[in-house]
């Protein structure tokens, strides 16, 4: 998304933001821009999950994801958002 901004001349900082002016900068790859928020959602949800399992048991917490103990539809929900 930061790539996509600077090069498209867009100064928003949020990610979504970014994204949101992009695509109102560049019409023609509309449905990969939706796909990119859609993923940034996921990441977001899969890493805030992770971060609240790793208080509960005492671990320092990242943005590292442990997708072997994700359920089956998250494990489905990050292969759809590549």
């Amino acid at each position: 998304a930061r790539t996509l901004a600077i090069r498209h001349h867009v100064s928003e900082r949020s990610t979504p933001a970014r994204l949101a002016g992009v695509k109102s900068v560049v019409q023609k790859s509309e449905n990969e821009l939706d796909a990119l928020v859609e993923a940034q959602g996921v990441f977001l949800d899969l890493i805030l999950k992770q971060q609240i399992t790793d208080l509960e048991h005492g671990r320092p917490r990242s943005n590292a994801v442990e997708v072997k103990a994700l359920s089956r539809q998250d494990r489905e929900r990050l292969r759809a958002a590549r």
